[in-house]
């Protein structure tokens, strides 16, 4: 597309003015001013606000257009706090960022750990995830994120910036993925990825009572490498505080040999995100679309 250089420059100027606005704002004030920038873009961006409330009327077809609506807003809202809140948070040390989390099960991971064999953990587009890593970092070191760059090569650099000062390790999702994540299980390292966007060539499964396709790299992952592995998000809460929650190890779907059933695997991982958005149903990204029939 002609117009997409243009574009993108746009965008990554919106994106430098907005970055300073907010890193001069108290970081309260950050997160407020976040929510009216969510408002905004849920009043002018027709396009996502459709595709939002179009997933959410096949998600919860019992609920009634106004719960709709509502949740939709709710989650533009969400989105633009939690966008704010990263780029303001930056300025906190470890001390002031920890007096913000609240831990639930995070023994879980210690208790993987000490199997010697590297932990793999799923997460999914919920919540604040992009200070998954940070969270891991500071109470569990030696992790690595599995990420895909954004398309404007700007912004992309500028968020591996903000996704390495956590200290955890970057692992590109390219042809070097399986080996890097190899290396790092071998280490016994915790490698996290994010599994639950629409993937064209990939497997079924079924999320609230419909199918979309997924990518199975994370049970390949499982089956391969034959480590333990977990759910983590990061839910917003009142008053800015943040809840980091660690799954039990989750049993995969084993087929009559005994090996690791890579649908079914995919399937229960549906599944358990599927628990966690019925929980906070306007912190997950219902702008993208996932199913597509």
């Amino acid at each position: 597309m002609k117009s997409a250089p243009f574009r993108h420059a746009v965008e990554y100027a919106a994106f430098l003015l907005v970055k300073g606005c907010v890193r001069a704002l108290p970081h309260p004030a950050a997160r407020t001013l976040g929510g009216a920038f969510g408002s905004l873009a849920h009043a002018l961006d027709g396009r996502h606000r459709r595709v939002a409330l179009r997933n959410l009327e096949l998600a919860f077809p019992e609920q009634d257009d106004a719960w709709r609506r509502a949740t939709a807003r709710a989650c533009f809202r969400h989105f633009g706090a939690t966008l704010f809140d990263v780029v303001s948070g930056q300025r906190f040390d470890a001390v002031q960022f920890c007096r913000r989390l609240t831990l639930e099960s995070w023994e879980h991971w210690h208790t993987a750990k000490d199997a010697g064999r590297g932990v793999l953990v799923m997460g999914a587009h919920l919540g604040n995830w992009e200070v998954s890593a940070l969270a891991a970092q500071m109470f569990t070191p030696h992790v690595d994120v599995i990420f895909k760059a954004p398309r404007i090569a700007a912004i992309a650099d500028k968020l591996v910036t903000l996704r390495s000062s956590s200290g955890a390790g970057l692992i590109p999702a390219d042809a070097s993925t399986a080996l890097r994540v190899r290396d790092a299980l071998k280490g016994n390292r915790i490698v996290g990825m994010l599994v639950d966007e629409h993937y064209a060539a990939g497997i079924p499964v079924t999320m609230f009572n419909r199918t979309f396709t997924i990518n199975p790299l994370f049970a390949r992952f499982v089956r391969i490498f034959d480590c333990p592995f977990h759910g983590f998000y990061v839910a917003r809460m009142p008053g800015g505080r943040l809840r980091l929650t660690v799954t039990d190890a989750i049993e995969p779907a084993r087929d009559a040999r005994g090996r690791v059933d890579v649908n079914g695997t995919m399937q229960t991982i549906a599944s358990t995100i599927e628990g966690w958005v019925r929980a906070h149903p306007e912190q997950w990204l219902w702008m993208h679309r996932r199913w597509r029939d």
